[in-house]
């Protein structure tokens, strides 16, 4: 058709020359959206090592201040002098989010040197972050190992998120980011705590996002398959020795489960993190989206 699309068709014909200058205005701007201030904050509820390091670079990056929240300050005083060599202002908050007090004062604490939060990331909740409770059997170990489970994987990001609703509020455009596991929709054999906390995570996104939305605050959640990590390098160190292979022969196999054929590491994660964080992902709220190479689809 040419540079001529005709009349009727004029309102439906994207040239080239609309993209150029699409694309050449997002260059120019942030993936961040802006609060009203030009002042960018996330806070980062669960920072640890790998993930969490991961994340709150990728968003200083994307030019935010972040908030590191975290129950110790072992890995987090490390990110707070790698965020501020990019230029971003960073601060540190121990607080055991278990404990819904611990969230109120973490959110008063950052409340004091500002007046608003425009992204909540939660990472609770880990795999591993209990000394393996989390894969007791319900039958055989009872229930009071579940309820340890489901302190760290529901109730702490629940509650924490939920102290930060006043300072969302105050964004110009707020983004909630809760991390979940492929677990929460393919449950296996020993995992059954793990899985029924995950699960509950993922209708908490999804009641978060409804009601949370008179707000204009997205909520979305973000379900991991395995992800390269301290813990997940453990896993395959004892999973050689458990079958006595090779290191190599175990990581092969872990690969091939997904379509992609490999395990990805927590900056690639980070990044589509970013993107439920930032303006391009604005018409998305209440959804669960796998970044699991195509291990459940």
């Amino acid at each position: 058709m040419g540079d001529d699309c005709g009349a009727d068709l004029e309102r439906h014909c994207w040239t080239d020359a609309y993209w150029t200058g699409r694309w050449a205005a997002l260059s120019e701007e942030s993936i961040m959206s802006k609060s009203q201030d030009g002042n960018r904050v996330a806070v980062i509820l669960g920072v640890g090592r790998d993930l969490g390091r991961s994340t709150a670079l990728a968003l200083a990056h994307a030019d935010a201040d972040v908030a590191l929240v975290a129950r110790t300050t072992t890995e987090t005083a490390q990110i707070a002098q790698e965020i501020s060599a990019l230029g971003r202002q960073s601060w540190v908050i121990q607080a055991d989010l278990t404990c819904p007090d611990e969230c109120t004062k973490a959110a008063g604490l950052l409340s004091a040197v500002g007046d608003h939060v425009d992204v909540v990331v939660s990472i609770l909740g880990g795999a591993g972050t209990l000394r393996n409770s989390e894969f007791e059997s319900l039958l055989d170990d009872g229930l009071d190992s579940w309820r340890r489970v489901f302190e760290t994987t529901f109730w702490a990001p629940a509650q924490a998120i939920c102290a930060f609703v006043p300072l969302l509020r105050a964004s110009h455009e707020p983004h909630v980011v809760v991390v979940n596991s492929l677990a929460a929709v393919q449950p296996r054999r020993g995992r059954g705590a793990y899985t029924a906390a995950k699960s509950a995570l993922a209708g908490l996104t999804r009641t978060m996002a409804l009601e949370l939305a008179q707000y204009g605050i997205r909520v979305n959640g973000l379900h991991m398959g395995a992800t390269k990590s301290a813990a997940w390098e453990m896993a395959v160190d004892e999973a050689a020795v458990r079958e006595g292979i090779e290191r190599d022969e175990v990581i092969a196999r872990y690969s091939a489960m997904n379509p992609l054929g490999y395990i990805p590491d927590p900056d690639e994660i980070a990044e589509t993190i970013v993107f439920l964080a930032s303006s391009h992902s604005r018409p998305l709220t209440g959804q669960s989206i796998h970044a699991s190479l195509g291990a459940w689809m």
